[in-house]
Formats: C-alpha cells, sequence, structure tokens
C-alpha cells in the first residue's frame, strides 16, 4: 500500500505539460558500455553504476507585483562517465542489451526529472529571497529522481524482468512526452 501511495504521488508529481529544453527522446543520448569510464567500487555488489546529476540555472528574471519575481529556470543533465562504470564481464550479449537498456532508462527518469522541475520552478513566483528559496525548491523536489531511480530498478529488478522493464520503458517514455508538450 505504501508503495503505491509513493508511486502515485511520485507519477503525478512527474505529470502534466511542460516546455523544457530536452526537447525530443533523441536529444537524450543513447548509452554504451565504452561511455562508462570509471573504476568499479572496492565491495561493489553490483556491476553497473550510472552517475547521473541533475542541475539548474537561473537564465532570466522578471519583475512581478507586490515584491514577487518570475524567473526562467533551465535544467540539466549530466551523465558523469568518469564516475560510471559498468563490469560486463561474465554476461552474454543478451544480457549486456538489457543491462544497457534499463541504464538508459535510468537516464530517461533524470530527463524527466529535470524537465518537470524546470517547468515547475519556472512557473512560481518567487520572494526577494528568490535564490535560497530556488535552492530548497530544488533539492526538496529533486528527492524524487532517486525515489523513481529506486522503484524502477527494484520493480524491474535491474532489467532482469523483462516484461516489467518494458512496461516502464513505454510508461517512462510516456512521461517523457508529458513533459515537453506545450
Amino acid at each position: 500500500m505504501k508503495l503505491k501511495v509513493i508511486m502515485t504521488c511520485m507519477f503525478c508529481f512527474l505529470l502534466g505539460a511542460a516546455k523544457a529544453q530536452h526537447h525530443q527522446l533523441s536529444d537524450i543520448p543513447k548509452l554504451s558500455v565504452d561511455d562508462y569510464k570509471g573504476e568499479k567500487d572496492k565491495g561493489s555488489l553490483q556491476p553497473i553504476k550510472t552517475n547521473i546529476r541533475i542541475y539548474y540555472r537561473l537564465d532570466s528574471i522578471d519583475t512581478a507585483k507586490k515584491n514577487r519575481v518570475r524567473l526562467k529556470l533551465i535544467t540539466k543533465v549530466d551523465f558523469y562517465s568518469s564516475l560510471s562504470f559498468f563490469d560486463s564481464t561474465g554476461m552474454s550479449e543478451t544480457q549486456l542489451s538489457n543491462a544497457l537498456r534499463h541504464e538508459q532508462g535510468r537516464l530517461l527518469i533524470a530527463y524527466i526529472v529535470a524537465n518537470r522541475l524546470e517547468k515547475t520552478l519556472s512557473n512560481k513566483k518567487w520572494s526577494a529571497d528568490y535564490r535560497q528559496e530556488v535552492k530548497s525548491a530544488f533539492y526538496g523536489d529533486n528527492h524524487v529522481f532517486a525515489e523513481l531511480q529506486q522503484q524502477y530498478d527494484a520493480i524491474t529488478d535491474y532489467g532482469k524482468d523483462l516484461e516489467a522493464q518494458k512496461q516502464w520503458e513505454e510508461k517512462l517514455s510516456e512521461l517523457f512526452n508529458q513533459t515537453i508538450r506545450k
């Protein structure tokens, strides 16, 4: 029940139309094993680590009524190849392909969250102390990224459950398309 409530809340947060800098699925880089340049963490039980971060920058400020401002924020998703690793030792071609599909989904989640944050934070009116307010709101809402990643990994069993993986790919594609509609 708790998982269902969390999932519903996260999907509600992610739903909605938005115009964002990441306009098409084709704008998202396709990951390959060669993109992973980092050393495997000692003691890591997982053969793959995809290090992704979401950032924002202030693009413009419009003064609104009553000492309020409207901001235009731009988000950026970074894949850190030097902090990411992919140990394909012992993987068949099929397992390797499925693992890359799963990691591509993790990257897509980052773009979905980034687009949604960009829209949400840009459509709000802020006080004169907007810098601290935006920072707090960004990091407060950014927890959705980690939670959605964890759900994705758990439900798809890190891409091993092929039916669940396919369902998530369809959901993520739809969510991404919803974040780029005008």
